[in-house]
């Protein structure tokens, strides 16, 4: 089998189709797949470097790394059960390309694959990456059930140059004791924790909001447009130690769902570890119902400078 060799902007879409496949499946990704997802790639603006090997004229393996900025790497592999993967070449590919990115400077290598995936599984623990958790997706309309507004005690203020240590300071504090992905938890700078939350999709200031009470930061809610503009994800949601069950969570997504509605987008969406048993069940009170699940693996790298 000849050796991997770096893929080409006009070999990404053949790439994607075999790395975005159905799990355990025989069949390519659809092509609308393919187009959301360099979408993502396009509104996220990550980097992303590809490896496939070639063997007349057929791609017989293939891995893609995405690098967003605050430095980690998400990466992607075809099913084996794919008739036109080498399942040796697709492993050695894996083993050899995680090894790479984890001499690299990030935090950590991770991939999320469909839940029952047993086949990329098994390649993803070939190359090294373990279990870190799974995330639940759920959603709302934006408009129906109908929401309050947050309450009138709350007080709001945007991302700028001037409130960018505030948000600073409260994502780090509502990192203590946090249930959701506590793995995480003080494993990267705050810079690189901020800059991979803008990456999530196209930034706008005005979507990331400083909650206060009295003047006392308390939480903080990041958002961003996806699906061209129909979509609010929200991105994070962090509550201070201090003010936890204090109805502030619940506050932030009357604000997300406000300003979901505001900006007269479709649907609002989110991804919460499905261990964190309280943000489950306030998504459940807002109206927001499961629409998927996807495991999370992962590698930390230890090799990153600062």
């Amino acid at each position: 089998m000849p050796p991997a060799t770096p893929l080409a902007e006009s070999q990404l879409d053949t790439a994607l189709a075999i790395l975005l496949a159905p799990a355990n499946g025989r069949q390519v990704a659809p092509r609308s797949a393919v187009r959301q997802f360099r979408d993502h790639i396009q509104a996220s603006g990550a980097a992303w470097e590809g490896l496939g090997v070639w063997d007349g004229g057929a791609l017989r393996a293939a891995l893609l790394a995405l690098l967003p900025p605050g430095r980690t790497a998400v990466i992607l592999v075809p099913p084996t059960t794919l008739s036109t993967i080498d399942a040796d070449a697709q492993r050695n590919l894996t083993h050899a390309a995680v090894a790479t990115l984890s001499a690299r400077d990030l935090h950590f290598v991770q991939a999320l694959i469909e839940p029952g995936d047993d086949d990329r599984r098994a390649l993803l623990a070939h190359g090294g990456l373990a279990p870190l958790t799974t995330l639940a997706y759920l959603e709302r309309i934006a408009v129906f059930p109908w929401t309050d507004s947050p309450p009138q005690h709350f007080t709001w203020l945007s991302y700028n140059s001037h409130t960018h240590d505030e948000f600073e300071r409260v994502v780090a504090e509502s990192y203590v004791d946090s249930l959701d992905c506590p793995e995480l938890a003080g494993l990267r700078p705050i810079a690189d924790v901020l800059a991979g939350h803008r990456a999530a999709g196209p930034f706008d200031p005005a979507l990331w909001s400083l909650a206060r009470v009295a003047g006392e930061p308390v939480g903080c809610l990041l958002l961003t447009r996806i699906a061209r503009g129909e979509i609010i994800e929200i991105v994070y949601v962090g509550v201070v130690p201090a003010w936890r069950r204090r109805g502030v969570g619940a506050a932030l997504i009357q604000r997300a769902i406000e300003q979901a509605r505001t900006l007269r987008v479709r649907r609002v969406t989110v991804a919460a570890d499905a261990r964190n048993t309280p943000a489950q069940q306030l998504y459940e009170r807002f109206a927001f119902a499961p629409i998927g699940r996807r495991e999370v693996l992962w590698r930390r790298v230890a090799t990153v400078d600062g």
